[in-house]
Parts: structure tokens; C-alpha cells; sequence
């Protein structure tokens, strides 16, 4: 058996990250970000804590892990979205995408949602989603503008909680919950240029 090179090295360094990254992601949404120590992340992915600082010098660094990796894929889910011309057809797209991400990782975006609400998280994370959350109330309040709504600055604010209403209740009963019907309503209530 021959050595490892150092791209194999490079890929299980980023195997096992992953596998630290996941396991803490559903401590975090279990037992509570506050509630989830360092040997419990060690322990469930079944590393050492010595391993784990390896990879993240802390529990914060992880969850700053967690955010950064969650925002990098929406932002390129985003991206793609923003590029379509027509504005409903554009705001339609977001707001597929948006809650398409929140379907497919219901744990992580459930997590973020939590952390928004807790004081601890804000100083650690939450500099990160805040930044990501006003860029997404620019690109929104941009598109409501191209289609004609009265106030866009504060419809923005009026879909944003909605957003957050419907993800609660998505969050509470993922299986039981319309999503994908109560998405089609929004749709048809935003994604066409305002007539009054």
C-alpha cells in the first residue's frame, strides 16, 4: 500500500469536517446551541476532542462553519435567480429557491431560525445572518420596486414576516405542512406586478 498523497490528505481533512459539521448541526437543532458541548459533538461523531479542535478551534467556529456553508449555497441558488430577467418570474425563483432550501435541509434552516431568537447566538453567528438576511431584503425590495408595489421598503418587511410565519409552521410539522401549497398562494399574491 502506497503513502497518501496530499489530495487524499485534502479529502479526507474535508470528509471528516463534513461529518463534524453535520453530526453538530443536529445537536445544535436538537439540544439548543447554548445546551451542546464540545464533547458532545466529539462523542456523536466519534472523534476525538482533541480531533475536533484539530478542525475548529471552537463551538463557535463550527457554527460559523454551519452559516458560512448554508449562505454560500443559497447565495448560489440565489445568484441564479437573479440573472432571470422578468421581475415576477424572478421573484417566483427566489422564493422557490428559498423555500426549497429550507425544505431540502428542514435541520439546518430550523437551526438558524432558532438562533435568531437567543442573544448568546447573535454575538457568535449572528453578525453572518444578518448580513445575509439584509442582502436578501435588498435583492427582494428591489424586485417588489420593478414591479410596482406601493412602499416596497416596507412590503419587504410585511413578506419577510411572512416568510418567517410560514417556516415556523413548516418547522413545527414538516410532514403535515402544505408548503408547497401555501407557496403557490404567495406566488400568486407577489409574483405579479401590483394592480391594487
Amino acid at each position: 500500500m502506497s503513502p497518501r498523497t496530499k489530495k487524499q490528505f485534502e479529502e479526507i481533512r474535508s470528509q471528516s469536517q463534513t461529518h463534524i459539521i453535520n453530526r453538530a448541526l443536529s445537536l445544535f437543532a436538537s439540544k439548543g446551541f447554548a445546551s451542546t458541548s464540545v464533547a458532545d459533538i466529539a462523542r456523536e461523531a466519534g472523534v476525538s476532542k482533541g480531533l475536533m479542535y484539530n478542525y475548529f478551534p471552537s463551538k463557535e467556529k463550527l457554527l460559523l462553519a454551519i452559516i458560512g456553508q448554508a449562505l454560500a449555497e443559497l447565495g448560489q441558488t440565489m445568484e441564479k435567480a437573479v440573472e432571470i430577467e422578468d421581475p415576477a418570474k424572478r421573484l417566483e425563483a427566489l422564493v422557490r429557491s428559498t423555500f426549497g432550501a429550507a425544505k431540502k435541509d428542514t435541520e439546518r434552516w430550523r437551526l438558524f431560525q432558532i438562533l435568531s431568537l437567543y442573544p448568546e447566538t447573535i454575538e457568535v453567528g449572528g453578525l453572518e445572518l444578518q448580513n445575509g438576511r439584509m442582502q436578501m431584503i435588498g435583492i427582494y425590495q428591489s424586485i417588489l420596486t420593478e414591479l410596482n408595489f406601493p412602499k416596497p421598503e416596507l412590503e419587504v418587511w410585511i413578506l419577510g414576516a411572512l416568510f418567517e410565519g410560514i417556516l415556523t409552521h413548516f418547522f413545527e410539522a414538516p410532514e403535515d405542512y402544505p408548503l408547497d401549497d401555501v407557496l403557490d398562494e404567495v406566488i400568486k399574491r407577489y409574483c405579479k406586478p401590483y394592480s391594487g
